[in-house]
């Protein structure tokens, strides 16, 4: 999981950024469970959707080319 990772990066004090993974998503400081909306990708194939429920990736979609 990115979430982590980035939390640490971006300096969020998060349950995650202390122990390294995913575990209180309802933290008020949370970077993951976000809404995104992307309208323009300039380098076909940059994105991916994954799917995941609780820590298990459960389905890879086709990679977007928008």
């Amino acid at each position: 999981m990115a979430a982590p990772i980035d939390a640490l990066r971006l300096q969020k004090d998060t349950p995650c950024t202390k122990l390294g993974k995913c575990i209180d998503c309802q933290h008020k400081n949370k970077i993951c469970n976000d809404f995104v909306l992307i309208t323009v990708q300039f380098t076909a194939g940059r994105i991916k959707v994954i799917i995941v429920q609780g820590l298990t990736v459960i389905k890879v979609l086709i990679t977007l080319t928008i």
